[in-house]
């Protein structure tokens, strides 16, 4: 018990490090250092090798051992022979969970995070009835370049508010309360959801094993490719966001993770006997699916799709799912 805790706190001093470090890192560094060979490696090749490491671990380590965990539990209270299953339902509610939250966020958080911190007041119009902060900002959502450009016009209406147009898709109007404090976190919080539930499946593991070091490292291999990905769409609409707010919303997005493996160590450590045993196969059942969709995720990332050739996708998924199958032979 206890070498699982000191890892689990290690990999939260780690993952908040790192997340902070490279999602603000894109906020400092010129436009030009866009196109640096490590801005394209974690981009354009990296995320397959990830996807490797997502699919294995969900496939080889949290499935296998949450239904371990749920016969356990079956076997602990004497239940039916071939009972529902269960796991497998879950691991299905994973994927449609972190789906939902995708389809939510219209599949970049990052650019809806950008979004929500360019809603600033830039303009303001004194008249005999009233005197108001407003501005319209319309936001082009350039899916073709993951980035966020904002035009700034010299508009100035009643109601403050943000026009957001999704390349390729029905336009959506997103209405902002032009200086709303609140409202970046609130999205942080919702786009970081995915990252609450990899924490939390981390958290519930019991014991230091096998699936609790492939968990972790499948974590760690996303988060800093993730965080760069959230951070150079700030670092691209720096004309129209706020610094501060941005810097806020960044730091709040980098302490999901850990939050999420805190709760789950908390819980883990609450619950005991046969409900313990089902907690940790419920919250390994919907880890796996949440997984299982995020490596399907890493691989139709556009930028990743148009810039590696098929013979570095295939070799890069590979070797990440040999990672994790050697690690689960081996530990």
């Amino acid at each position: 018990m206890d070498d699982i805790f000191w890892f689990n706190a290690a990999i939260c001093v780690l993952l908040l490090v790192l997340t902070i470090f490279f999602s603000l890192l894109p906020l400092f560094m010129s436009a030009a250092s866009s196109e640096s060979y490590w801005h394209k490696l974690m981009q354009e090749k990296l995320p397959f090798l990830t996807a490797g490491v997502f699919l294995s671990t969900g496939m080889i380590h949290l499935l296998p051992d949450a239904v371990k965990l749920y016969n356990q539990y079956n076997q602990m209270i004497d239940g039916p022979d071939e009972p529902y299953p269960l796991v497998y339902f879950l691991a299905c509610m994973g994927c449609f969970l972190v789906w939902s939250v995708d389809s939510l966020n219209f599949g970049d958080s990052g650019k809806m995070m950008a979004v929500a911190a360019a809603a600033q007041p830039h303009c303001a119009f004194p008249t005999s009835l009233h005197s108001y902060f407003y501005t319209e900002v319309d936001v082009l959502l350039a899916g073709n370049k993951c980035a966020v450009d904002v035009d700034k016009r010299d508009q100035c209406v009643s109601d403050p508010h943000v026009h957001a147009h999704v390349s390729g898709s029905v336009s959506e109007h997103i209405v902002f309360s032009g200086d709303s404090v609140v409202l970046p976190y609130l999205l942080a919080a919702l786009f970081s959801l995915h990252s609450l539930i990899a924490g939390f499946t981390l958290g519930m593991n019991a014991s230091m094993s096998s699936t609790a070091l492939a968990t972790a490292v499948a974590i760690v291999s996303h988060k800093f490719i993730e965080a760069v990905s959230v951070g150079a769409n700030f670092a691209k609409a720096r004309s129209g966001v706020n610094p501060q707010r941005s810097i806020a919303v960044l730091v709040t997005y980098s302490f999901m993770t850990p939050v999420g493996i805190v709760t789950g160590m908390s819980l883990s450590a609450a619950l005991q006997g046969p409900t313990g045993v089902l907690a940790q196969a419920i919250a390994l059942g919907i880890g796996s699916g949440s997984f299982i969709y995020l490596a399907f995720h890493e691989v139709t990332e556009e930028d990743a799709v148009q810039g590696a050739s098929t013979t570095e996708k295939l070799s890069l998924f590979l070797t990440g799912v040999s990672v994790m199958a050697a690690l689960a032979a081996c530990v």
